[in-house]
């Protein structure tokens, strides 16, 4: 974390997983030092995507400025280019996820990443989403430890 014109900065990097389209999926979350992730039962992986954002926002403190990093080219698209939204539960999600941001008053971007390449948080964040969505059983909502080499 550091401070942007008298706001607290942070970086989230966010992932979500499904074992299937739709199946068991997983969302995960690095931020400010520690790893956020949970289960979600059945749902799509873009689903699982937008989750791990909306839970990045939500751990952040209101009044922050966040930068939200993401192998997803599809939500960046949903959130920065107004694409559209097929799916109903997914644009509830996003009505949610901009609820939750403006009432925090949160300035946040997004950063495009590549996904299963050499950026180490991307790929720590993808290894806890994919196992999320692996488990047999439900996570609590969200679990937050610290981040572990």
């Amino acid at each position: 974390m550091h401070m942007d014109n008298n706001r607290s900065a942070y970086i989230a990097y966010t992932d979500g997983s499904s074992r299937g389209n739709p199946g068991p999926s997983g969302w995960a979350v690095l931020v400010d030092g520690k790893q956020y992730y949970g289960t979600l039962g059945i749902a799509t992986n873009n689903y699982a995507e937008m989750y791990a954002i909306y839970q990045a926002m939500d751990i952040v403190p209101p009044n922050s400025t966040l930068t939200i990093m993401t192998d997803s080219r599809l939500v960046i698209g949903w959130f920065t280019r107004n694409w559209k939204l097929n799916n109903p539960k997914i644009r509830a999600l996003k009505r949610e996820c901009d609820t939750l941001r403006d009432s925090k008053t949160l300035k946040v971007s997004f950063q495009k990443v590549k996904g299963h390449s050499s950026d180490e948080m991307n790929n720590k964040v993808d290894k806890l989403a994919r196992g999320c969505a692996s488990l047999k059983t439900e996570l609590p909502r969200r679990v937050a430890h610290p981040i572990r080499d």
